[in-house]
């Protein structure tokens, strides 16, 4: 179960949450919407525990959700894959380098175990001959692809999408939708926007509309 209780988040004098109650559970399938800049991403990093409400609570199987950015969030968040379009890959390292970095921070895995698993996602979405270029060398799909190796995390139960595949040419969008469905495999709740919902064509069971701070359910 994911829940805001009473939660609040203001960036740049805007209210982006105002007081927000919702609770997700085990089988739910959520289409967020809502106006462009109405706050949807800054949402989903808050149901992630990437950016900290001002008030209020984030709470993740009855247990507050602290602020863990960068490193700690890989090494704390083993049930939430959170595949959003603005979490980039460190530039000035190799696809290799940042999965490996990934995976230490978040697995047990020793080094060959750590490199099977590389070289297995790497091979998946097509970035084997990639796999010792660096990010700032890639092209803007071979990026999407090896964002969705870098994030993912199979077995997660919660799975949070905002525009996983935007800009991704139509071989990258076949990819990734085969990678995102297989990952989706062991989700309990799904949040997606509505790009993301349309180019995977999952049937939603709940809507939410956010705008101006509030969160409406149709």
């Amino acid at each position: 179960m994911l829940q805001l209780l009473n939660a609040s988040l203001t960036l740049f004098e805007r209210n982006v949450v105002d007081r927000a109650h919702l609770q997700l559970r085990a089988g739910d399938v959520v289409l967020l919407d809502g106006p462009t800049r109405s706050g949807k991403t800054q949402l989903l990093r808050l149901l992630a525990g990437l950016v900290k409400p001002q008030s209020g609570q984030v709470l993740c199987h009855g247990k507050p959700l602290e602020y863990h950015p960068g490193r700690r969030y890989f090494e704390e968040r083993q049930d939430i894959c959170c595949l959003l379009r603005r979490l980039e890959p460190l530039h000035a390292l190799s696809c290799q380098e940042n999965l490996e970095l990934v995976l230490r921070l978040s697995t047990q895995l020793g080094r060959a175990r750590i490199e099977r698993e590389i070289n297995s996602r790497l091979s998946q979405l097509g970035l084997m001959e990639q796999k010792y270029t660096r990010v700032e060398d890639l092209s803007v799909s071979e990026k999407i692809r090896l964002r969705l190796a870098v994030l993912s995390r199979p077995g997660a139960g919660i799975f949070l999408l905002d525009q996983a595949l935007h800009d991704a040419d139509s071989a990258t969008q076949e990819t990734g939708k085969a990678w995102i469905k297989e990952l989706l495999k062991s989700a309990a709740i799904i949040v997606l926007t509505a790009e993301d919902q349309a180019k995977l064509e999952l049937p939603v069971n709940r809507r939410i509309w956010l705008d101006q701070g509030r969160l409406l359910e149709s």
